[in-house]
């Protein structure tokens, strides 16, 4: 889908930005709620069912709403339409992760499990509801949505596809206690793979394909195999490599903002800019 630039006021764009409220209060509200199932029966595993599968159903009302007596349009407008996945990405999803993990179980480490581990059913639950499902769909929802799609209807494609990118690494930073360097390469890492989510957007012309590929990558390296410098109780396994250069590593935020794992977005960025280059008009019939 291809955006002409037009008179998009700012006003909108304002209204756009809106959408991380939207983020942050439907993440809270099915925190809480989710606290709430805990609570009455003592289930972990459903707390975090119940958290992980209200967390896109508010976050996609609320869309819904902003979009319907804030914007004034409805949400295909924001690159939210209906689900329709293409090959090539839905490949990609399970290609990226399996590169970045296969590298660094090629290099010296050692697996490990983490003293007292959360049990299996838990770490599912927020691995695929939660981070996976939940995550996946609402920050591209917002990130690749709204705000891109809103940057790109006032400034063009250049804006839309960097600004949010360097937002969305930027972001990452919050909650994290990391040194200057650590910072720095998390910002690029998240403004790399900002630019592979939002090629991906433009390439198909959703959200969905991103949100696919941004939801398995959230699920099998946060819950499924940890890679990192200690055992974490909230994956199944976890892998401990020996090298403490941060470079390879990602420093303090782990491998996600690693040379490994930045390269892998540039390969899939390349990917999907090389896709967008040949819908430009006239590729078809050279």
């Amino acid at each position: 889908m291809t955006l002409k630039r037009e008179n998009y006021p700012v006003k909108k764009v304002i209204l756009a930005l809106a959408s991380l409220v939207v983020l942050i209060a439907a993440q809270t509200a099915a925190a809480e709620l989710g606290s709430l199932a805990l609570l009455c029966t003592h289930l972990p595993a459903l707390g975090n069912g119940v958290a992980g599968a209200l967390y896109p159903a508010f976050a996609l009302v609320g869309l819904w709403a902003l979009c319907r007596f804030g914007m004034k349009e409805p949400l295909s407008a924001y690159r939210l339409g209906p689900v329709r996945l293409k090959a090539v990405w839905c490949a990609a999803a399970a290609l990226m992760p399996a590169l970045v993990c296969g590298v660094f179980l090629l290099l010296p480490g050692e697996w490990a499990e983490a003293a007292e581990r959360t049990d299996t059913a838990s770490i599912l639950a927020v691995g695929v509801l939660y981070l996976g499902i939940g995550t996946g769909i609402v920050e591209e929802a917002v990130f690749r949505g709204f705000i891109m799609t809103a940057l790109e209807r006032r400034w063009g494609r250049s804006a839309a596809v960097l600004l949010p990118s360097i937002l969305f690494g930027a972001l990452h930073i919050m909650g994290n206690e990391l040194d200057v360097l650590s910072m720095v390469q998390l910002v690029a890492a998240g403004t790399m793979v900002g630019v592979l989510f939002s090629l991906v957007a433009l390439e198909t012309g959703s959200v969905w394909n991103g949100a696919l590929i941004h939801g398995v990558w959230n699920c099998v390296l946060m819950s499924i195999l940890y890679i990192g410098p200690e055992a974490n109780p909230g994956a199944l396994f976890s892998y401990i490599p020996v090298s403490d250069n941060f470079l390879l590593t990602g420093g303090a935020f782990g491998i996600e903002a690693s040379a490994v794992s930045i390269a892998a977005y540039a390969m899939f960025a390349g990917l999907a800019l090389w896709l967008l280059w040949k819908q430009a008009p006239g590729r078809e019939s050279q």
